[in-house]
């Protein structure tokens, strides 16, 4: 099944604006498609969560899921997803609504929120597009920054 995920740079309390979100995408955060079998584990899960966000990797101090507590638009408070005993199997999410986007909060430490070059592997799957400019093949959600950043214009 396809489950929604957005990754934080920190434990907050309400969604990111909407508007913030291409910085979130060009720092490797941001929301993200994932698949997940009902049949994984823990862990197999926070392994698919870490190859869509090896930031994850390097995250000391654990995380949870948060979801949105009410509906609405702008940012919206957000309320933990409680874990079972088990963790977060795939199971887990087949209860969530199709709709349902998670929200992975770092528990003890932040994330940077800087922009990542677009050769870094938070973008090695992401579809590009070469700049009219300068040749260079550029990630697609990072075209706009680029555009405004480069040389050749």
């Amino acid at each position: 099944m396809e489950v929604q995920f957005f990754l934080m740079e920190s434990n907050r309390d309400k969604t990111p604006q909407p508007a913030a979100e291409a910085a979130y995408v060009a720092a490797g955060l941001g929301p993200k498609t994932v698949t997940i079998s009902t049949s994984m584990d823990h862990k197999q899960v926070e392994l698919r969560l870490i190859q869509a966000y090896p930031k994850l990797r390097q995250l000391p101090g654990g995380w949870l899921l948060k979801k949105v507590y009410q509906g609405g638009s702008g940012s919206r408070p957000l309320i933990f997803a409680p874990a079972g005993q088990d963790g977060y199997p795939g199971k887990w999410f087949q209860k969530a609504s199709k709709t349902t986007k998670f929200y992975v909060a770092p528990m003890q430490f932040d994330l940077p929120l800087e922009p990542l070059p677009d050769t870094a592997e938070e973008f090695l799957d992401t579809p590009k597009t070469e700049c009219k400019s300068c040749s260079k093949k550029v990630p697609i959600p990072l075209l706009v920054d680029h555009l405004a950043r480069c040389e050749t214009v």
